[in-house]
């Protein structure tokens, strides 16, 4: 009776750590959102404590990062328009997304929304979620046609208009890539940052090929930084 109950025993063990393991590698970890900026960010902006997603749309970031002709955020308000809570919005940051543009991710704090975004923005007889490093990332579909890609890390909701962003900052989030090192890492001062490590890989991408070998290394050995910006006419402002 003894040796016919252990594999029995044997098996219910085996079920219990499969299952143990199962569950361990897709719960989210419960990191600080700075974790969720992967180090080939190229610029971070982190706003004050309290603000609101229409707050953060209507800084002063926004017009010097559209100005800049490598994307729009306009899109991303409709999002607020359907949402149960307020969301705050933590820090926006830019993700290379292919030779020459950028992408905008937004971290902000709105608990268990997704599912009900996403819900949202469904299309019917279109696959709306796909799998991505054990999480859920939902494809959000606006009237005209435009997509954005987003994530519920904890509470933590991340939103972006191209989905390679995205997936850069779930690795980070859940500790496959490293994440951007800023000053005060888990509570770093509002305002802006320019990751300096990758600002020869997008000099390359947008500066003419005669120049591309003598800024292969200018910017080795330099960490991010606070960026201030001067605009003609207004003086120096942060942004």
């Amino acid at each position: 009776m003894y040796y016919q109950s252990r594999p029995v025993v044997l098996r219910v063990l085996c079920f219990s750590v499969f299952i143990s393991l199962l569950f361990s590698c897709n719960r989210v970890p419960d990191n600080p959102w700075t974790q969720a900026i992967p180090e080939s960010a190229t610029f971070v902006y982190v706003f004050n404590d309290g603000t609101s997603l229409d707050q953060a749309l209507n800084s002063s970031v926004i017009p010097f990062l559209n100005d800049t002709g490598f994307f729009e955020t306009d899109r991303i308000r409709e999002i607020q328009d359907v949402t149960q809570v307020q969301i705050q919005v933590k820090a926006l940051f830019t993700e290379p997304a292919d030779a020459n543009r950028w992408a905008p991710v937004f971290i902000g704090t709105a608990p268990e929304q997704a599912d009900y975004l996403a819900e949202s923005f469904s299309r019917a007889f279109t696959e709306n979620t796909y799998q991505f490093n054990g999480l859920t990332i939902h494809r959000l579909y606006f009237r005209e046609g435009d997509l954005y890609y987003l994530v519920q890390l904890g509470d933590w909701l991340v939103a972006s208009p191209h989905s390679r962003a995205l997936e850069a900052t779930v690795r980070s989030f859940t500790g496959s890539e490293s994440a951007m090192s800023l000053s005060g890492s888990f509570s770093p001062e509002p305002g802006a940052y320019f990751n300096f490590p990758k600002t020869g890989s997008l000099a390359r991408q947008v500066g003419a090929v005669r120049f591309r070998p003598n800024i292969k290394d200018a910017f080795n050995g330099l960490e991010p930084a606070p960026l201030s910006i001067e605009r003609e006419g207004s003086g120096t402002e942060q942004v």
